[in-house]
């Protein structure tokens, strides 16, 4: 079980410390650091052998403490195991920041609601970020309200996980130009600490373009009035492809087009993207729901990038149904054109 499931299902991040043990494995993961200690102790404990079942914590004596179920044998307890342990919200939401390079700040909206940080990619560019943490769809539809309903765009809305999302949330964060990620998504959790995922990474690579001092890319000889049906790109390798307009053929390197990274020159997300509609011969669809803005801005920037680099007015990838298709023939590596069929005369 992912342990950011607890920041959902936790009532009032309270709990007996064997429970945070048991139940959600925080004396191991990195989470465990952030429980305090309160003066008060639990009366039962979640039974482990039956769902929904408990353990009533009976106190015979000093020292002499123990936890009776129908189910269970009697276990023996100790002060520790049934002391309740609060989650320092605070200080887990500074450290959610710092991971994902935001600026501080912490603000509490509504219960359960946090504002965190913002994300500050370039003067002038602003993206608020605020964590909700609830099971109940209506309350995390109820937050990105307030935020809309305030005039709020372009803010990021986390939640622990995406088990709760909702068409009318997905709808919302659509309409303000938003996005929406999850913890799960976008930290990895480590033995002692956490850490920006690659999934964040890749988030910002579509969301900040880093800068670049190197030239712009070369522009292919796209024959003069070509439209976006008389192209086809067939990848050579995972770095190159062939490309050809009419009686203009090119091997191309993904530098080529304009599509390297500024930072290490490696692939950049419109390429990788790219490869993705050529698996699909042309059509792409994403796989997880809650990736589809993140990738909508992805196939955007792609377009764009195609633009530049054949000069071909008109959209070069169109909605087509659920996912995309692109107005252009692409193939994958390795692709082997049919055999047409051929008709003999009886």
């Amino acid at each position: 079980m992912s342990a950011w499931r607890a920041l959902e299902e936790v009532s009032g991040l309270a709990l007996a410390a064997m429970d945070w043990r048991r139940s959600y494995g925080l004396n191991l993961a990195a989470l465990g650091r952030y429980l305090r200690p309160t003066n008060d102790l639990a009366e039962s404990l979640d039974c482990p052998a039956t769902p929904g079942g408990l353990h009533t914590v009976v106190h015979h004596g000093p020292g002499d403490i123990v936890g009776v179920c129908d189910h269970c044998p009697t276990e023996k307890l100790s002060k520790a195991d049934i002391v309740i342990q609060r989650l320092d919200v605070q200080s887990l939401c500074k450290d959610i920041a710092t991971a994902l390079g935001l600026s501080s700040g912490f603000e509490i909206p509504a219960p359960g609601h946090y504002f965190i940080g913002e994300l500050v990619p370039s003067p002038g560019s602003r993206h608020g970020v605020h964590l909700c943490c609830s099971n109940a769809p209506a309350q995390l539809e109820d937050a990105m309200f307030r935020l809309t309903g305030n005039g709020k765009q372009g803010f990021i809305f986390l939640t622990p996980t995406s088990r709760f999302w909702t068409t009318t949330l997905r709808d919302s964060i659509e309409t303000a130009t938003a996005h929406l990620m999850s913890l799960e998504e976008v930290l990895d959790l480590h033995a002692k600490s956490f850490s920006a995922s690659v999934g964040w990474r890749s988030f910002l690579d579509t969301l900040v373009p880093r800068t670049t001092t190197k030239a712009p890319p070369k522009t292919f000889p796209t024959p003069q009035g070509a439209r976006w049906n008389e192209l086809a790109i067939r990848f050579l390798t995972g770095d190159t492809a062939s490309v050809t307009i009419r009686d203009a053929r090119l091997r191309v390197s993904y530098t080529d087009m304009g599509m390297a990274r500024s930072d290490n020159a490696n692939r950049s997300v419109q390429w990788e993207m790219l490869e993705k509609f050529a698996e699909g011969n042309g059509y792409y669809e994403p796989k997880h729901q809650a990736r589809k803005e993140r990738e909508k801005q992805q196939v955007s920037r792609l377009g764009r990038a195609l633009k530049v680099y054949f000069k071909i007015d008109g959209e070069p990838i169109v909605r087509d149904g659920q996912g995309w298709k692109t107005a252009f023939v692409i193939r994958p590596e390795g692709w082997e054109e049919p055999e047409e069929e051929s008709w003999q005369d009886l």
